[in-house]
């Protein structure tokens, strides 16, 4: 895998946050970062489609941050 790559676009390389989790190629801070980039790209998208798909990111977003405290 890119590491770079993932960093760069999470959502385009892994299909939910556990699979970041799961991912043996990448080491802790890794995955802390790519799922750090991961919710930043979403609370983005969030503020651009407010009403629209507000409700599906707000639940990645959930996914994304329960990861990451899976980390700490």
């Amino acid at each position: 895998m890119d590491i770079q790559e993932a960093m760069s676009h999470p959502a385009e390389k892994f299909r939910h946050p556990h699979d970041v989790l799961s991912d043996g190629s990448l080491n802790r801070e890794q995955k802390k970062q790519i799922l750090l980039r991961w919710d930043a790209e979403v609370s983005k998208q969030k503020e651009l489609a407010k009403e629209q798909q507000g409700n599906n990111l707000a639940e990645l977003q959930i996914e994304i941050l329960r990861a990451l405290r899976t980390l700490c």
